[in-house]
């Protein structure tokens, strides 16, 4: 059931096995429990461990109720029903990482950010860049700086869009 919302959840969205199929496949059990208000473009992206196929990524902005705890737990239990396997790093059939939580009954909103450290922002950038084309605006706060600005800094040549249509409906 979905509930009537007060924050959204921005969450990382990505796999490297039977990519387009899981991607689907989680994007349709994630509107099983929650409210898609927006999603980013889908990038393409090396493996970082070197071991595994190039991953697909995208951000969805997930409108929700529930505490930080419970999210995890219902993303996790949407990872598992995809047949994500923790022991086989290589092959990940989704992966999703809450990014950003932001309380919409608060003016100006109010967002609590679960970004990886600025030291690993070079490593990041296929989280970054999606997120960044659903809040390009948001203002780092150690960095004083935006999504955009953060991800002009990157040099994400390896990461870019592509057209990819499943995620949507």
């Amino acid at each position: 059931m979905i509930e009537r919302a007060s924050r959204i959840a921005y969450v990382g969205v990505g796999s490297n096995h039977l990519a387009e199929d899981n991607i689907a496949r989680g994007m349709a059990l994630l509107a099983e429990r929650f409210r898609i208000a927006e999603r980013s473009r889908v990038y393409t992206s090396e493996d970082t461990t070197g071991q595994g196929a190039d991953y697909l990524n995208l951000v969805v902005g997930l409108m929700c109720t529930s505490t930080m705890s419970v999210l995890k737990d219902q993303c996790r239990e949407v990872e598992r029903l995809c047949g994500r396997d923790r022991n086989e790093p290589s092959a990940v059939a989704l992966d999703l990482d809450v990014l950003m939580l932001v309380d919409t009954t608060v003016e100006p909103a109010v967002s609590e950010s679960y970004l990886p450290p600025v030291s690993e922002f070079g490593k990041s950038a296929h989280v970054l860049l999606p997120l960044a084309d659903l809040l390009p605006d948001w203002i780092h706060a150690d960095r004083g700086v935006t999504l955009t600005e953060i991800c002009a800094e990157l040099g994400h040549t390896a990461i870019r869009p592509i057209e990819y249509r499943a995620h949507e409906g």
